[in-house]
């Protein structure tokens, strides 16, 4: 049985460009949502393969590292938008970009409590 792991730096590109390609071709789109997911997947797959976890640390610091970066030259300013009102729902300068959607939905869940309220019932 042929079983490897991840254990040094050109295997870890190697794993990142195949997941990279596919990912970049969904962000052309622009499907941040899923792009993320991708990396989600990615990171995951990674620690089931038994990369060791300075490898993973790595991955993550670089990725808040290019944060910034990725804000200011990347992000459109519609993707912006979508993830401050995610951060905070209910400023007031986000009601116009779906902030108030995000709130009545908070509070919709969280009256019904564990079973609900009901069918109807509010």
């Amino acid at each position: 049985e042929k079983h490897e792991q991840i254990r040094n730096w050109p295997d870890l590109v190697k794993a990142g460009i195949v997941v990279a390609v596919p990912m970049l071709l969904i962000l052309i789109q622009p499907d941040l949502g899923t792009a993320l997911v991708f990396v989600a997947i990615f990171m995951g797959m990674l620690y089931a393969a038994g990369t060791e976890l300075k490898y993973l640390a790595s991955l993550i610091g670089m990725g808040i590292l290019a944060s910034p970066l990725m804000w200011k030259f990347i992000l459109k300013d519609y993707q912006k938008m979508r993830l401050l009102v995610f951060l905070d729902p209910e400023a007031p300068q986000y009601r116009a970009f779906g902030g108030y959607h995000v709130t009545q939905s908070l509070i919709a869940v969280g009256s019904g409590r564990l079973f609900g309220r009901g069918y109807m019932q509010g």
